[in-house]
């Protein structure tokens, strides 16, 4: 499911947004949920307990309190991977964007097809996030990791532990599920338990162990070769 939320202080404008936006996901038969808010905290207060909560958001620039452009800034010192698609009655403010990347911006009044153009864009940029992140979600909250700073994964009966560059993150799965989903990534599963990105090994010792960015992880007997062998394929490309 795509989330997108619009965040527009006059409600003619919001609703005619959503309306738009409306004819657009059944048009292109997507699953969407749109969530509309009135003022920059509102968005920002929603966010609070899940900074990924949303793929696409639609921002006002000019609103009461605190601007579009300042909402943004909020958001992206948590999230900075979500698009951010600006709104505005005046040219002259569609160049502050830059600062905080937003993806485009549309002028109001709004005009269906630039809306649906920039929708769609935003769709298809969206398409190539989602396949440079791995997902995760676990307690109503989801987050977005991606895979260059996946350190590795480990398995602790129904529970996997993912390792990254931010910390860690608990979600349930099973390591054969999640072996499966990245048979085309530079992932090898080293042991039983223990899933490694081939990007981040710095040695394998004869000791059947690997050193990752600092930590140790387990070689199995009977995996040891398979993942030397992965790992010397992984230093010529």
């Amino acid at each position: 499911m795509i989330r997108i939320a619009i965040c527009e202080d006059e409600i003619k404008q919001r609703n005619m947004l959503k309306t738009i936006l409306t004819g657009q996901i059944k048009e292109n038969n997507l699953e969407v949920k749109i969530n509309d808010y009135e003022s920059g905290e509102q968005l920002i207060n929603s966010l609070k307990d899940n900074s990924y909560k949303f793929d696409i958001i639609f921002l006002d620039i000019q609103m009461k309190k605190i601007s579009g452009i300042d909402t943004a800034k909020i958001i992206r010192k948590t999230n900075k991977i979500a698009i951010i698609i600006f709104v505005t009655g005046l040219m002259e403010y569609v160049f502050e964007g830059y600062n905080v990347r937003a993806f485009n911006y549309i002028l109001k009044p709004f005009k269906i097809d630039k809306v649906a153009k920039v929708f769609k864009e935003a769709l298809d940029s969206l398409d190539m996030i989602k396949n440079d992140v791995y997902i995760i979600s676990f307690k109503d909250k989801t987050h977005k990791i991606n895979f260059s700073d996946i350190i590795y994964f480990v398995s602790d009966k129904r529970i996997i532990r993912l390792i990254c560059n931010q910390g860690e993150y608990e979600f349930y799965s099973k390591l054969d599920n999640i072996e499966k989903e990245l048979i085309n990534r530079n992932f090898i599963r080293c042991h039983q338990s223990y899933l490694v990105n081939l990007s981040n090994i710095s040695t394998i010792e004869q000791n059947h162990a690997i050193t990752i960015l600092g930590y140790n992880v387990p070689i199995s007997r009977n995996r040891y070769k398979k993942t030397l062998l992965s790992f010397a394929k992984q230093i010529l490309r």
